[in-house]
Parts: C-alpha cells; sequence; structure tokens
C-alpha cells in the first residue's frame, strides 16, 4: 500500500469516526452541539476535526446527511409491499419513527426551525430530507394506493394521512411526549391510512 493510499485510508477512517460520533451526540445535545463535545464524545483532538472539516457546519451536515443515506437505505429494504396491507404500513411506519427516535433533538430541531434560523450547510442538508421525505411520501402513497386495488392516482388525502403518520411531529408528541408505544402508535397510524384509502377508493 502505497504512501497516499495510507494517508487516505486514515482520513477516511478519521472522518468516518468524527461523523458517526456526531450522529450520536446531535440525538442528545441537538443542533447547539459543540466542536468540544465533539472532539471529547469522538476522541479526536479538536484541531483534527478542524484538520478533516473546515467548520462545525460542516461535520454536522456531514453526520446528517450520513443519517439520510442510512434512513433512505433502511427504508428501501422494507418497502416492497408484502402482505397485508396494514402489516406492511404499520412497519414502513415503525420504521420511520425509529429513525426519528434514534435522532433525537436534532431532528426535531431541524424539522422545526425556520430556514433562517439554520446555518447555510444545515439549510442545504435540511433542503435535501424535505426533498427525499416528499420522495419517499409519494412513492409509499402510490404503492399503498396500487396494493389496495386503486388504479389512478392516488389522492392528496392519502398522502397526507401518510405524511402525518410518518412526521417526526407525530414521534414527539404522542410516543415522546404522551407515552405512547411506538408500536401502538404505528398500528393506530397505519388503520387511519388504511380507513383513509378504502373510503376513497369507494
Amino acid at each position: 500500500m502505497s504512501t497516499t493510499e495510507v494517508f487516505a485510508s486514515r482520513t477516511d477512517f478519521i472522518r468516518s469516526q468524527a461523523v458517526e460520533a456526531t450522529r450520536s451526540l446531535l440525538a442528545t445535545h441537538g443542533l447547539s452541539l459543540t466542536m468540544d463535545q465533539i472532539a471529547t464524545g469522538s476522541g479526536i483532538s479538536r484541531r483534527s476535526l478542524f484538520r478533516y472539516f473546515e467548520s462545525r457546519d460542516a461535520l454536522v451536515q456531514a453526520a446528517i446527511e450520513s443519517a439520510l443515506v442510512e434512513y433512505e437505505a433502511q427504508l428501501a429494504s422494507v418497502a416492497a409491499v408484502d402482505g397485508a396491507l396494514d402489516v406492511w404500513l404499520t412497519r414502513i411506519i415503525e420504521h420511520t419513527h425509529r429513525s426519528h427516535l434514534a435522532a433525537g433533538r436534532a431532528i426535531w430541531q431541524l424539522t422545526s426551525g425556520s430556514a433562517d434560523q439554520l446555518a447555510p450547510e444545515l439549510r442545504t442538508v435540511n433542503e435535501r430530507r424535505r426533498t427525499m421525505r416528499r420522495r419517499a411520501t409519494r412513492q409509499l402513497t402510490d404503492q399503498a394506493w396500487s396494493a389496495a386495488g386503486g388504479t389512478c392516482d392516488a389522492p392528496d388525502v392519502v398522502a397526507e394521512a401518510l405524511a402525518l403518520a410518518m412526521s417526526s411531529y407525530t414521534t414527539q408528541s404522542l410516543i415522546v411526549d404522551l407515552g405512547q408505544s411506538l408500536e401502538d402508535v404505528a398500528r393506530l397510524s397505519a388503520e387511519i391510512i388504511v380507513t383513509v384509502i378504502e373510503s376513497n377508493l369507494r
């Protein structure tokens, strides 16, 4: 292995370690996470972090991007409709709420904050999150509608019901604030979506 390859490998390793630690810390500390906290939590010196990331916001952006990529990959692995529609919807909704809970304070602050409150890097990653969410909601809506026997485009109300069920606000309100179990929230949400679909098919 050449010196260049060793350097690249070490760089990738340190960047990856910093990103993983930042993802974990964001769940607890939210977007107010400091570079000092990241240095302590990752075991990488503050000086080294700035060698690999030009700013704290660039590191936070990389961490959130990493989480989005992982979420999309995991969602794709469970997205194929198999079995009963309500069971499939429950599985999809459970997966989404688990992701929100793992992301913790950061996802809540990102989704509820206005653009002018976010640094440019975080505005960029938040727009990517919104685009991904719109795309996933549309895809899952079309799959659910088709699986239920719909032959034309799904009505907007079906997409809206699914978007509400998979919202981080739902995670926060029902699971975190009211203490409902993730499984119960997912099952009830699936029942509501199925009811909306069936009423629009008639």
